[in-house]
């Protein structure tokens, strides 16, 4: 285990979905919860993914969260390294300009959950995550800059930063503002950001694929691609002047669109099967499923490998869908890399195969319960 890697101790729930208080000790352990579908147990799983940049795993907005007609809400999470502990809240209040999230470390307040990245690594697996491959181009660079977000956490306020300055010149174009210096400057600051943003992604898909070369297992070696007009420029030593360039060429254009038709959040990812060379979008269900987990094993490899923090590991429903080999070998990954999980299930069958330490609890009418393993 890397020594600065810091695990959940505790989770406590206010006025959450559907729990009024809820309060897990899970004592750097991992945390299995069984129940009927709809009990909530997802519902924990989506507020520790709060903790991370973004809409958590179910893409909810803040107000979505509230417990029936309460007016806020609240996320407490203690964390362990076995040096150091740490506090981290955020939550949902009402002011008179109306509502207002809230992050805090330690009692002290932080700008935004991307204080969090500094403390805590996350990935997680839903039934959804395949349609999301299936599906836009937008979610699926979501999926890759949250892999990202796990190697170095600047890239997330580098994200925000570019997609505010491409809404801002959108903004000028649309409204016939005619004023050049102000577009250079703005343009320049994208172009640089496009740069920083695309040389992190493809650093990240390096690393991450040098990982298949030595792995040995059950999931398939599934190397990630980028298709990507600046990544194409960097590959032949683009500079920031001709990026910026590209965008004043493109000013009418844009306009008349009224899109940005070039940029990093242009960029789409593939995923292909290493050994058929096969695309994502063309291999078998059972496959896709198979390289998706995959895809999150070679990253926490990776992070291992490049001695950062191991993520926390969130899966819902997913054991549930996998072939008893692939169920197995996903078990022992775990426990050989020390990955502090959360897992969802509907069913106990399985719990007999868990071999890491783990804390058993069951969900039902909005209440949560330690039991013993059921062997």
């Amino acid at each position: 285990m890397n020594n600065n890697s810091f695990k959940i101790t505790d989770i406590k729930l206010h006025n959450f979905r559907n729990y009024t208080n809820c309060h897990i000790s899970s004592e750097e352990k991992s945390v299995l919860l069984a129940g009927h579908n709809g009990a909530g147990k997802t519902s924990v799983l989506e507020a520790i993914s709060y903790f991370t940049p973004g809409r958590g795993i179910r893409n909810a907005s803040p107000d979505e969260l509230k417990h029936h007609f309460s007016d806020n809400w609240a996320i407490n999470i203690g964390l362990s390294n076995g040096f150091e502990t740490i506090n981290m809240s955020t939550g949902l209040v009402e002011t008179k300009s109306g509502s207002k999230r809230l992050y805090k470390i330690d009692g002290e307040n932080v700008k935004s959950s991307q204080a969090f990245l500094n403390k805590i690594k996350m990935l997680w697996l839903t039934p959804q995550i395949d349609s999301v491959f299936l599906s836009s181009s937008q979610n699926r660079r979501k999926f890759l800059d949250r892999i990202v977000y796990n190697f170095d956490e600047t890239h997330a306020e580098k994200i925000t930063e570019y997609e505010k300055k491409i809404r801002e010149r959108s903004i000028i174009l649309k409204m016939h503002i005619l004023d050049e210096k102000w577009l250079d400057i703005l343009e320049s600051d994208i172009a640089k950001l496009n740069l920083e943003i695309t040389h992190k992604r493809l650093k990240v898909i390096e690393i991450i694929n040098n990982i298949i070369f030595s792995y040995e297992g059950l999931f398939p070696r599934t190397k990630i691609g980028l298709k990507c007009e600046v990544a194409k420029l960097i590959r032949h030593d683009v500079s920031t002047e001709e990026i910026q360039q590209k965008y004043k060429d493109k000013r009418q254009v844009d306009k008349l669109s009224g899109r940005t038709n070039f940029g990093c959040h242009r960029s789409d990812l593939d995923l292909i099967h290493e050994e058929s060379g096969r695309s994502f979008h063309i291999c078998s269900t059972g496959e896709q499923k198979s390289m998706i987990i995959g895809t999150i094993i070679f990253q926490a490899m990776a992070l291992r490998d490049q001695k950062l923090p191991l993520p926390i590991l969130l899966l819902d429903e997913i054991m549930a869908h996998l072939d008893d080999d692939k169920r197995q070998g996903l078990i022992d990954t775990i426990r050989q890399m020390n990955i502090q999980s959360f897992i969802t299930s509907t069913h106990t069958e399985f719990w007999s195969e868990i071999n890491f330490p783990a804390k058993f609890y069951e969900v039902k009418n909005a209440g949560i319960s330690e039991i013993n393993r059921v062997e």
